[in-house]
């Protein structure tokens, strides 16, 4: 039997909120594979989660990243010093199970650590591996931190130098990837792309009255009219300059595309280093590390608040469920149960944070910090409707702050 644990993910990338077939925003979501089988995981295992989110209707609203966590890898590298899967659990190797996934209109993630080892003990990916994930066709790389020989985050978090892994995901290979799975709504004949054109079919016609060659062939690089969650990948396919070539509206051959320097069969890597050679980028591709970090941060608070708006809290209380040692209890408050009211409100630490947050808002005596669940995520804590906006981004800080703090006492995630 399967086990289940749908996990919201924390993407460095611009799938911040994507729209599904049924009108509303999510965040990125999917399945995780840590969780319910830590480091023991198999291809036939993957491919049934595969098979229940694409087939099950998971997919349509709104689950599509396949994560594969900690315990994919061989225990040593390859004799050229590349990552490999462990060859008894996964024989068939990463690439093959990754097409698997965008076979049926999911995105592929996988693991890896900034660091030398692993937080599971296997290879690490510091200053390396970023080909391979690229020649893996990986769509989202989660990125741990340990065993990190002492080295400062901003060091080696930064951008490219010389073609190895210093940062989760850059621009350019986002937007070849992006185009990569536009492709497949485009050309596709399963279900989901049939499903999601017609959706795209229909808003184009509505809101712009073009059919979808047209707007995928329009030269004035506009995403009018396209659905919210398709619109980045408009915006890579405006960048690699893609044409349809083929008649009618689809789906096309992969041969009746033109993107980039390239007729026919794509090539994640091709397009990525098209997208590199219409812009001037130094050896160490400084110029991504503003971007880097930007998307990480307004990326990690958005999923921290969408955590705790769901009632989920971080690693210390999750703890209790898997270490019987472990009691739940507020590591900064003894004796006090972490329910999500107390970590976001109760917790001495929290109150901290809020009361010092509060001196940067300029509010009216009668206001103050929120005091109750409700006013937390709509800041009707404020008097003034003009100020919620502010207060609710400052919400969202404070929140993120809180979170930071306590798995840093905690050694959570």
């Amino acid at each position: 039997m399967i086990t289940w644990i749908l996990v919201f993910i924390i993407a460095f990338t611009r799938f911040t909120t994507s729209q599904n077939g049924l009108g509303y925003k999510t965040p990125p979501m999917g399945w995780n594979s840590y969780n319910a089988f830590h480091y023991n995981i198999d291809e036939t295992l993957i491919k049934q989660h595969v098979d229940v989110i694409a087939n099950q209707g998971y997919l349509a609203v709104g689950y599509r990243y396949i994560n594969l966590d900690d315990g994919w890898q061989a225990s040593t590298r390859t004799a050229d010093n590349k990552l490999s899967p462990d060859s008894s659990t996964l024989p068939s190797g990463i690439k093959v199970l990754a097409d698997y996934m965008h076979k049926n209109g999911l995105l592929f993630g996988i693991y890896s650590d900034a660091g030398t080892q692993t937080c599971g003990d296997f290879p690490g990916s510091l200053d390396t591996d970023a080909q391979t994930f690229v020649d893996w066709d990986v769509d989202y790389l989660k990125y741990a931190n340990c065993n990190e020989q002492g080295r400062p985050e901003q060091e080696r978090y930064k951008g490219y130098d010389q073609g190895g892994l210093a940062a989760p995901i850059l621009k350019d290979i986002l937007d070849a990837r992006l185009v990569s799975v536009l492709i497949k709504l485009i050309t596709g004949d399963s279900f989901w792309a049939k499903v999601e054109r017609a959706i795209v079919t229909e808003n184009l016609q509505s809101r712009r009255n073009v059919a979808i060659k047209e707007a995928l062939n329009s030269s004035s690089n506009t995403t009018k009219g396209w659905t919210e969650r398709w619109k980045p990948y408009i915006q890579a396919w405006n960048q690699l300059e893609g044409k349809v070539l083929g008649e009618g509206n689809g789906p096309w051959d992969p041969g009746d595309l033109e993107i980039g320097n390239q007729h026919g069969n794509f090539s994640v890597k091709k397009a990525m280093e098209y997208l590199r050679s219409k812009v001037n980028i130094t050896a160490s591709q400084t110029d991504h590390v503003g971007w880097i970090k930007e998307k990480w941060t307004i990326n990690r608070k958005k999923d921290v608040v969408w955590r705790l708006k769901l009632r989920a809290l971080p690693l210390g209380y999750r703890l209790v469920h898997i270490n019987q040692e472990e009691n739940g209890e507020c590591p900064a408050c003894p004796e006090e149960i972490q329910t999500p009211l107390h970590f976001a409100l109760e917790c001495k630490i929290s109150k901290m944070i809020w009361t010092e947050a509060y001196k940067q808002l300029i509010i009216s005596n009668k206001d103050g910090p929120p005091k109750s669940w409700d006013e937390i995520f709509s800041a009707m804590n404020i008097e003034e409707p003009a100020k919620h906006k502010a207060a609710i981004w400052l919400h969202i800080t404070c929140l993120y702050e809180i979170w930071c703090s306590e798995s840093f006492t905690k050694g959570g995630t």
